[in-house]
């Protein structure tokens, strides 16, 4: 009984996660999200297209060293900009223009959710963030189970 507990409160065991990063990203907006995986029960991998470390920026100065699990080439990147395109997105106004040239809708949201692309304007909206990305998350997950 005790394991059919354990799986209610990670209801993404079972499942794997890209994190998307390059070095220079802000330290605590892949940490809090990865941690909030993890405890769901999620595998992480960490996607960049550095090989081996990519380095995180914490507060005024780089933080710490983050393990590479697969490396992503330019040409895959390409491919993950066409999955926003047309989708509502959020995030710092400096990026609005990019986005908009890639063709994503741009969102004033705090926190935008676009079917399972979840995105956030600042580090302030982190904690809504981290809500949407688990409840995205468990519910695409738990309709692939039962499929």
């Amino acid at each position: 009984m005790k394991g059919k507990a354990e799986r209610a409160d990670q209801p993404l065991s079972g499942s794997a996660v890209a994190v998307l990063v390059s070095s220079g990203f802000e330290e605590t907006e892949m940490t809090e999200v990865q941690r909030a995986l993890l405890k769901a029960g999620a595998a992480i991998q960490i996607v960049a297209p550095d090989q081996g470390l990519v380095n995180g920026w914490h507060g005024k100065s780089w933080g710490h060293f983050f393990p590479v699990d697969r490396q992503i080439g330019s040409v895959r990147l390409v491919v993950l900009n066409a999955k926003v395109k047309g989708r509502a997105v959020s995030g710092p106004e400096d990026i609005k223009p990019a986005a908009e040239e890639i063709g994503a809708r741009w969102s004033e949201d705090t926190v935008s959710v676009d079917g399972t692309l979840v995105t956030a304007q600042s580090a302030e909206d982190l904690s809504g963030f981290v809500g949407q990305v688990l409840k995205v998350f468990t519910d695409a997950f738990q309709v692939k189970k039962a499929a």
